[in-house]
């Protein structure tokens, strides 16, 4: 008898065999060949060239697991995955730098001594609150906002209303001005006065006039004077008489818009306004009179006319001033409805209104509303 050891398969065409008395071992059993057995015939019972030598036993224990073998390569890298979600903003904290002061989170901005530099913008969500000096936009045209205030409320006030700017004499600028202020005259309410004043000043005062919305008209004038500080005059602006009383009055300047001929704002035409009163024009070297400018609105109605199609209203007799800055209404008498004929003003304030013809005489009503 020849050990083989595990049988092996061999197909036919190896015509290859085991020798008669081989011992192969075969899914846990010895079998023995009886004869020369062909390589391809597997041990079984049915074989004609092997028998069962011996038969296996039983499984064993399970053998204590080997040592781990050396780790394998690094696989390469996976795909990026998505982006998580943001994770809560950081306090900040410490002591601040720069324009603050203070610490972090609630620092404290510091007051500049003179100029503080915003650059193109600043947003307010709720209220700007500004000192003495008021607001400068400094470009070719500057505007100047709130530039100076005079309130009297507990004493009764004579003189004219004296607004000193700082517009220099000579310098070829133009300017507006507007001047706000609400008095009662011998505790009798006048309500709110709105001054806009016009002008050109170089070394003359070019009177091109000034408009005022109130009940009571005032006299404006304006004046050549020394300024406080000196140097070239001054130009003041004069609201009122000398003898003029004002009682619980309130004066500010609103706005300034001025023009510089050739250099740009630099703000030196804002500083150093003032209000006060002035019983006395003796300390100014020139004071003219500027025209008044207001328009004063007219009114007429008439339901006088033929029956027919064309009521014409001359402006020899409405009186309002001609041209086509008129208002025309037509209302119905009988039934209080305005109606909308065709109408037609001429450059020369003639009003003419073309009525159905079958509209009766003295039925309807012309309003007529313009400047007096």
């Amino acid at each position: 008898m020849i050990w083989i050891g595990e049988w092996v398969y061999a197909a036919p065409a190896a015509n290859s065999f085991y020798e008669k008395d081989s011992l192969v071992e075969h899914d846990g059993d010895v079998w023995i060949a009886t004869s020369d057995a062909p390589s391809y015939d597997e041990p079984m019972d049915s074989s004609a060239y092997w028998q069962l030598f011996a038969a296996g036993g039983p499984p064993g224990p399970a053998g204590a697991d080997g040592t781990d073998g050396a780790p394998g390569a690094q696989g390469p890298a996976g795909a990026t995955g998505a982006q998580g979600p943001q994770g809560p903003a950081g306090s900040l904290t410490g002591p601040a730098g720069g324009d603050l002061s203070g610490n972090y989170p609630n620092p404290t901005v510091v007051k500049a001594a003179n100029n503080f530099d915003v650059g193109n913008s600043l947003n307010i969500n709720n209220r700007l609150t500004l000192a003495v000096g008021g607001l400068i936009t400094e470009r070719p045209e500057g505007v100047y906002r709130n530039l100076a205030y005079l309130s009297r409320l507990n004493d009764p006030g004579t003189g004219a209303v004296c607004l000193q700017t700082n517009i220099r004499k000579g310098g070829n600028k133009s300017f507006v001005i507007h001047v706000e202020g609400y008095s009662n005259a011998g505790y009798a309410p006048e309500g709110s006065y709105h001054f806009e004043i016009y002008g050109v000043s170089s070394t003359f005062f070019s009177n091109l006039g000034y408009f005022c919305l109130a009940q009571r008209r005032l006299k404006v004038r304006v004046a050549w004077g020394p300024h406080p500080s000196g140097g070239a005059e001054t130009l003041f602006v004069l609201i009122g008489d000398t003898g003029d009383q004002f009682q619980y009055q309130t004066w500010h300047v609103s706005y300034a818009m001025i023009f510089r001929a050739a250099t740009a704002q630099d703000g030196t035409e804002a500083d150093g306004w003032s209000l006060d009163q002035r019983t006395s024009l003796a300390a100014f070297n020139t004071v003219t009179d500027v025209p008044d400018r207001s328009p004063s609105a007219g009114f007429y109605s008439t339901a006088t006319h033929a029956a027919g199609t064309t009521i014409t209203i001359p402006q020899s007799q409405h009186k309002l001033r001609a041209g086509r800055a008129i208002n025309v209404m037509v209302l119905d008498e009988a039934t209080g409805v305005y109606e909308i004929p065709g109408i037609m003003v001429a450059a020369n304030g003639d009003v003419n209104i073309m009525l159905a013809a079958s509209a009766p005489a003295n039925s309807k009503r012309v309003n007529i509303t313009g400047y007096a």
